[in-house]
């Protein structure tokens, strides 16, 4: 069962500075997006945990977006594949 981390995504950011590189693995997306925001310029956020269907949330998708441009922020994607799948 998922427990929510001790320190938030603010916190945390605040703890160790620019955060340049982040490896989600948890699928959890409340998780997720509240780190994304504390992605810095430049910053790279890899996505490989599959989150279980939790129905439709609530994101401000202009600030998203505007937060990816104006800081030069790369979001992708990625599956962890055995050799055959490529």
């Amino acid at each position: 069962m998922f427990r929510p981390p001790s320190v938030d995504a603010a916190q945390r950011a605040e703890q160790v500075g620019t955060i340049d590189l982040v490896y989600e693995a948890t699928g959890v997306t409340s998780v997720s997006f509240a780190v994304l925001q504390h992605l810095g310029i430049n910053g790279i956020y890899v996505f490989t945990g599959i989150p279980g269907h939790q129905g439709p949330r609530p994101t401000d998708t202009a600030a998203l977006i505007c937060s990816m441009v104006l800081r030069n922020r790369i979001v992708l994607g990625t599956v962890n594949a055995h050799r055959p799948a490529f």
